[in-house]
């Protein structure tokens, strides 16, 4: 793949008006340019980004640290990077001078620009209930952007699914402690899961065939490669309709059962 490549497939997918994006980024799927380091990469689809999205765009990706449900370890919004397995985009955002991050360990946001404060400043120690992070992405009208990889890494779906109380997640609460700057935030965190006692395997593609199928879910035409977006308030609403229909929507159904 050339930088041309890359570059004609974000003008296909219409994020010139978004001025709040939530990236998610493979770039294992992405694949290999031809005519960029491996080292440039994360750079480049964030300078990438900034050109083709509204100025001033606030870019945003999730940056979890899993270590602390795993591990008990303590959440620091300042000191504790992502966990390796969500990616190096996500650490590059963190690491950026001026980014913030909002404070539930599993399913935190680090944003970077004029609206990073509002998405996720005085935010609660909850994932996606009323005024976290999730919910302002979704008030302020943030549009998805999916490269290298397509709605499996939607975790917006979760913010949909808690938001209808769907029978298969539950909501855990996790004792250890949050910090930032040195200070004790908050003393447990709280988060939408999956019921472990249930067999619940998730089943993205009769979503992701919804959206495409109303035009709500923007693709480029490169066949090698994925760049997709999508706003998160239609997409909102294309998923309460469906479960609204079938409260299993987006899981398989017949895999659900008691361990």
């Amino acid at each position: 793949m050339k930088k041309s490549e890359f570059l004609k497939a974000l003008s296909e997918i219409k994020i010139g008006q978004t001025r709040s994006c939530l990236v998610h980024v493979s770039l294992i799927d992405l694949g290999i340019f031809t005519d960029l380091k491996i080292n440039e990469l994360n750079n480049f689809i964030f300078n990438s980004l900034k050109k083709f999205t509204k100025k001033n765009c606030t870019i945003s990706t999730l940056t979890p640290f899993y270590e602390y449900a795993d591990k008990n370890r303590e959440f620091d919004i300042i000191k504790s990077l992502p966990s390796k397995t969500i990616g190096d985009f996500a650490k590059f955002i963190y690491l950026k001078k001026k980014t913030l991050r909002s404070s539930n360990p599993l399913f935190n946001i680090s944003s970077v620009g004029p609206l990073a404060k509002k998405i996720t400043l005085n935010s609660t120690p909850e994932d996606f209930g009323y005024n976290s992070p999730w919910d302002n992405l979704y008030k302020i009208d943030t549009d998805m952007i999916f490269i290298g990889c397509d709605l499996s890494r939607c975790t917006f779906i979760r913010f949909i699914e808690n938001r209808f109380n769907v029978p298969y997640l539950i909501k855990k609460v996790f004792q250890t402690k949050i910090k930032s700057k040195g200070k004790i935030l908050f003393e447990n965190s709280f988060s939408v899961l999956r019921n472990l006692n249930l067999n619940v395997v998730y089943n993205y593609k009769k979503y992701q065939k919804i959206l495409m199928k109303k035009k709500i879910l923007r693709v480029n035409s490169h066949p090698k490669f994925k760049i997709m977006a999508l706003n998160m308030k239609p997409a909102f609403q294309v998923g309460i309709q469906q479960l609204k229909k079938d409260k299993y929507f987006f899981i398989n159904k017949q895999t659900l059962k008691l361990k």
